[in-house]
């Protein structure tokens, strides 16, 4: 009955179905008003959904310059381990804010205020911008702590390759140990984690 009213130009849900198959490129499936194999055809639109809106999730990332850096470490939608494997709230909602490039480092905090000048150097670094790279593993302010929390291989002969590597790790303890270097070197620049 819906079929025979879509086709009389009336708008019925029926006339959604059509829409969404068609935009996805299942139009064929309207037309034969069959899919066969249901169970198959249910998981194989499902995975095109999914693909769509990983596509979009990524391009909307890409189109934006505030996000550069979280696109080198975070390639998919999936949940950040970090949100699991660290117990303290504070240290843990201060990774998320660094890795998402919401943390209170100069390039960060003044990109939300339009009445700051934009000095985005690092107040230790006078000639560097202050980024998440720079804070991590090259800054000289934050050595002790890099040295004595992080290992060695990241911050020895520093690259974008291991900035990515060790911010977009799922090891446990490694995590951990980020967690604590970020949370530590902002507590060296005075900013308040509670």
């Amino acid at each position: 009955m819906l079929l025979h009213l879509q086709k009389q130009n009336y708008v019925t849900w029926a006339c959604s179905v059509r829409n969404v198959l068609y935009m996805h490129g299942f139009g064929l499936v309207w037309e034969a008003q069959g899919v066969g194999d249901v169970k198959a055809f249910i998981n194989c639109f499902k995975e095109h959904l999914y693909d769509i809106a990983r596509q979009d999730w990524h391009s909307s990332l890409m189109s934006h310059d505030f996000y550069v850096t979280y696109t080198h470490y975070k390639q998919s939608v999936a949940l950040c381990p970090s949100l699991l494997c660290v117990k303290n709230f504070f240290v843990r909602r201060t990774l998320t804010r660094f890795r998402m490039g919401m943390s209170e480092l100069k390039g960060n905090f003044l990109q939300y205020n339009p009445l700051i000048p934009k000095d985005r150097f690092c107040p230790f670094c006078p000639s560097l911008l202050e980024t998440e790279f720079h804070f991590l593993l090259v800054c000289p302010q934050y050595k002790n702590i890099r040295n004595d929390i992080l290992p060695l291989k990241f911050h020895k002969f520093p690259n974008m390759a291991k900035f990515a590597i060790l911010m977009s790790s799922t090891n446990e303890t490694l995590i951990a140990k980020l967690a604590m270097f970020v949370f530590k070197a902002l507590g060296v620049r005075g900013v308040t984690q509670k």
